[in-house]
């Protein structure tokens, strides 16, 4: 083979090469991006599917109430049971705080409620058979007040005094009454930033500041084994409480999560029910 004939020979190769290369480059061009997957979301066990509710003893600021300050505790939190909105921490534990501690042991409990419920008990007449309470809710993560009321309550006896449960009852209802119900199937996270969310519900659907929530996301998808039917089974991915209150939207922090590490495992359109 002549020198001319090697060179052209040379020359076909390379161009095939290069020609080959081309092909390679551009069909890898026209290649969709490969997408990282999108983990399994994981869930959470809320310390509560209800408003849980720590009621700590009462304060004595008059000097005459005696076991009233653990009594009436008891009655009312059997009374807010009884509305079927709250789950109660237990009181027996409770009930073995002593009053002048509670702000010292509130720090243990804010992991396992989300409300405080103090009261003191300010005027004690013999007289009239009645006594002044000042009852207060308190979000259990941030102290933000979420009702503060003052009731007279009437009671009957000298030795054994026993309060008039309606006057307890009437109380749990106030209290009820300023946790309202809130949210539906669209209520939902709209913008999120690290472990804030904007949730589309304001002050005109009620929201209010301290307002204890859970998030909930689609989990695994399952079939009925007699019909067939595909089910989506929810999970929940984390709980938050409410910080900023506008007119249509309301601000929540996450407090607990799937991931410890970010505190925002939650995503954009999760849903969002409030306890």
């Amino acid at each position: 083979m002549t020198v001319s004939n090697q060179s052209l020979m040379m020359h076909r190769i390379l161009r095939g090469l290069i020609l080959m290369i081309s092909g390679l480059l551009l069909g890898c061009s026209t290649m969709p991006p490969t997408l990282a997957p999108i983990p399994p979301r994981r869930g959470i066990q809320p310390k509560s599917y209800k408003m849980k509710v720590a009621v700590f003893n009462f304060i004595d600021q008059t000097g005459s109430a005696g076991k009233l300050v653990q009594t009436i505790p008891d009655i009312l939190a059997t009374e807010l049971y009884n509305t079927g909105r709250f789950e109660l921490k237990e009181r027996a534990e409770l009930r073995e705080i002593d009053p002048a501690q509670i702000k010292i042991v509130q720090e243990e409990y804010k992991e396992q409620v989300d409300t405080f419920l103090v009261g003191s008990i300010t005027q004690f007449s013999v007289d009239e058979k009645i006594m002044t309470l000042d009852v207060r809710a308190n979000n259990a993560e941030n102290g933000t007040v979420m009702y503060a009321g003052g009731h007279d309550v009437h009671y009957t006896g000298v030795l054994e005094v026993k309060v008039d449960r309606d006057d307890i009852r009437r109380i749990a209802e106030d209290i009820y009454t300023a946790f309202p119900e809130l949210g539906g199937p669209d209520t939902k996270i709209i913008s999120m930033s690290g472990n804030a969310v904007n949730i589309n519900l304001g002050e005109k659907d009620g929201a209010k500041v301290g307002m204890a929530c859970l998030v909930i996301a689609s989990g695994d998808t399952i079939s009925d084994p007699g019909s067939g039917e595909t089910l989506s089974q929810d999970i929940y991915v984390g709980e938050a409480y409410v910080v900023e209150v506008g007119e249509k939207v309301c601000k929540a922090l996450i407090v607990d999560s799937a991931d410890p590490k970010t505190k925002s495992r939650p995503f954009l359109n999760d849903r969002i029910r409030f306890k």
